[in-house]
């Protein structure tokens, strides 16, 4: 089974917005080569990958969170010129209150 699932990811205030990532050629794609990989964990992403489609909602999409629901991840590196990824469609997740 997978261990880990790239992301795309980005903080706005208190909350967390991702994009998951896969290299299967279904959707929107997404070149991370690009992207100025920091750290030596990460080379195992790609460099080119498509936005993860959520089969359940059938498309792909966005998922925003409370900063503090997400906690345990590898921080990969930065990346540009990925503006387009803000205009998939929305999914936010509160948590349990």
């Amino acid at each position: 089974p997978r261990k880990a699932r790239p992301f795309i990811g980005w903080y706005s205030g208190d909350h967390i917005t991702l994009v998951f990532l896969t290299t299967r050629q279904k959707s929107i794609q997404v070149n991370t080569g690009f992207c100025k990989k920091l750290s030596e964990n990460c080379g195992w992403i790609e460099d080119v990958c498509y936005v993860l489609e959520d089969w359940r909602r059938k498309g792909v999409y966005r998922f925003t969170l409370r900063r503090e629901l997400f906690k345990d991840y590898v921080f990969c590196g930065r990346c540009e010129d990925l503006d387009f990824l803000e205009k998939l469609k929305e999914v936010t997740y509160e948590g349990e209150d």
